[in-house]
């Protein structure tokens, strides 16, 4: 068990959380995550999961290297 904190701490420092209210519009999301990717190469971004935060919000979490300055 030891280095679990150590290794749960360095993996939430390599997403990148993303917080919608009152819905996402899919489209456009899509849309902008393919425009960031293409920007930054180096950063190789995808979706590690998508969360339900309550009845209106809607937590996107991105990963991402860990040299990406977020």
């Amino acid at each position: 068990m030891s280095g679990e904190f150590t290794e749960l701490f360095q993996k939430s420092l390599q997403t990148i959380d993303l917080l919608f209210r009152n819905g996402i519009n899919w489209d456009a999301f899509a849309h902008s995550f393919k425009k960031v990717e293409g920007e930054n190469q180096d950063a190789k971004l995808d979706v590690q999961s998508i969360e339900k935060k309550g009845d209106r919000l809607l937590l996107v979490k991105l990963s991402t290297s860990s040299s990406v300055d977020k």
